[in-house]
């Protein structure tokens, strides 16, 4: 399983205002067991542009020491470009 990077959007919900990322696996399967073992409720999953869960700042570090590994996101790539 992967996260990516902390960003912060403006407008976006209270609850992210410290900053979201994206929670992605190899696998719905193992997606799903992650996201369940770290408390991310299923509204949280956006399937769109690929399956993925959005983490808070305390989800991230809990699925960080759940063993997910730090995979920087093609599309902030691109937005950090264009700024």
């Amino acid at each position: 399983m992967m996260v990516d990077e902390l960003v912060t959007w403006k407008g976006c919900a209270a609850m992210y205002r410290t900053g979201q990322c994206r929670l992605t696996a190899s696998t719905i399967e193992e997606l799903d067991a992650a996201a369940e073992a770290i408390g991310c409720c299923p509204g949280h999953f956006r399937g769109r542009p690929f399956p993925h869960y959005l983490l808070t700042c305390a989800r991230r570090a809990a699925a960080i020491a759940l063993g997910a590994v730090f995979l920087p996101s093609v599309w902030q790539e691109e937005d950090r470009k264009r700024a």
